[in-house]
């Protein structure tokens, strides 16, 4: 019989570094390559024309922890929203319809599967189905 204990993760001990960091960001960029993914975090100032994000950090996470992180934080929203309260996102922030950005790939049989998943991630998470 295998080793049923082959798969459980060992305890992870967190530490704080010395150089340790922490920063407030109200806005995200994310860049993509095939290796891994890009967070550029920023802050929004308003006290310029035009307004700028200012940005201070940038952090690479390959994609396995991305999707990990994509399961995390979406678990973490349903526990926010689980008390009645949903958390709302002004029209002014939110994020178009995919179907603009994606009509070049129109003609790609896998275009119109990824659509209709990222509709239905749009309507679930954002409650938005325009």
């Amino acid at each position: 019989m295998a080793d049923e204990t082959a798969n459980v993760p060992a305890q992870l001990e967190f530490k704080t570094l010395a150089d340790f960091i922490e920063r407030y960001a109200n806005n995200i960029r994310f860049e993509s390559s095939v290796w891994d993914l890009r967070l550029i975090l920023g802050t929004l100032d308003q006290s310029t024309q035009p307004h700028t994000v200012r940005v201070h950090t940038a952090v690479n996470v390959p994609w396995q922890q991305a999707k990990l992180m994509a399961y995390f934080l979406h678990l973490h929203v349903l526990f926010q929203e689980a008390g009645g309260d949903s958390i709302k996102i002004p029209d002014g922030i939110m994020p178009p319809p995919i179907e603009p950005a994606m009509k070049d790939l129109m003609h790609l049989p896998e275009t119109a599967p990824l659509i209709e998943k990222v509709r239905k991630l749009r309507a679930d998470l954002l409650g938005r189905d325009d």
